[in-house]
């Protein structure tokens, strides 16, 4: 099983039109993905800075998890507001929006995945 290291991480302002900032760290680059052969075209871990956010998005033609691992947010999909916290999965799937927010003083951490849909 090969081990992937030197990832670079990437601070990144105003993500879809939202507000602050927010640290990209791919665990696999493009070229590692396509090794796998499935499904997965993004896989990174995402720091959003207190209170920052991911604006809202589309998706089509693939879906997007998000694996809370630290912290607590508000997460929207398609105009639905929910309370999030470490633990919580959420899925996004094609043609649906969404977006994340930090509204508080600590980071928020999870682990993004998208996936092509079938």
């Amino acid at each position: 099983m090969p081990v992937f290291r030197n990832r670079e991480t990437q601070r990144v302002e105003n993500v879809n039109g939202g507000e602050g900032a927010m640290i990209r760290d791919r665990l696999l680059n493009e070229e590692q993905i396509r090794e796998f052969g499935g499904e997965c075209t993004y896989l990174a871990q995402i720091t959003v800075e207190p209170h920052s956010s991911l604006g809202i998005h589309e998706h089509a033609g693939e879906g997007e998890l998000y694996f809370i691992t630290s912290g607590s947010a508000l997460y929207v999909e398609d105009d639905v507001e929910y309370e999030v916290s470490a633990g919580d999965a959420l899925f996004c799937a094609s043609g649906s929006t969404h977006g994340i927010k930090n509204p508080g003083d600590e980071v928020l951490t999870f682990v993004a995945i998208i996936m092509q849909s079938k």
